[in-house]
């Protein structure tokens, strides 16, 4: 098969293995902490990374470069957990840095909100390429949701995150 050929397969496995994930880790997040209704606005806000978001982003890396799967499933929510057991995490992981490589650097850009939920966004680059992170942490510090957006498209993310709470029917 031809490089192209090869490269469009690649991104598409890729594409669809983010989204599978992401409907897999956020729908535990939808179930116990997000409660919306079809009124309500969703805004974008610019401002600094808080140091809880800040700490919980530099143990999620390490634990990605580390493929410490107990260290990143101890940042969960115990739902995300039950949601998304060590045997997965470890496939997620293992996919993604077989697709992606280490993670080596992110950058906090901004929060979403949406019915009071901050939603931290990051623009998380790979040895391969760039995918956008969205992140909310509960009161006790733990990801409540997280949701991998391929690039870094702050509409496309934007759209993708509208969409998800509409089909949750929220």
């Amino acid at each position: 098969m031809d490089k192209y050929f090869m490269k469009k397969i690649e991104k598409f496995t890729l594409s669809a293995l983010i989204i599978i994930t992401s409907l897999f880790i956020s729908e535990a997040s939808f179930a116990t902490n997000i409660s919306t209704t079809a009124t309500n606005q969703q805004n974008t806000e610019q401002s600094a990374e808080p140091a809880n978001y800040k700490q919980t982003a530099a143990k999620f890396a390490t634990g990605y470069n580390n493929e410490d799967i107990k260290a990143i499933c101890a940042l969960f929510t115990p739902e995300l957990v039950k949601l998304l057991p060590q045997d997965r995490m470890q496939l997620m992981i293992g996919v993604l840095r077989l697709q992606l490589g280490k993670l080596n650097k992110y950058q906090f850009l901004n929060f979403e909100t949406k019915n009071g939920n901050k939603v931290a966004r990051y623009k998380a680059n790979f040895d391969s390429g760039d995918l956008t992170l969205l992140v909310s942490l509960n009161a006790s510090n733990q990801i409540d949701f997280l949701w991998f957006i391929p690039g870094e498209s702050t509409a496309a993310s934007t759209e993708m995150f509208q969409k998800l709470f509409e089909a949750a029917g929220k």
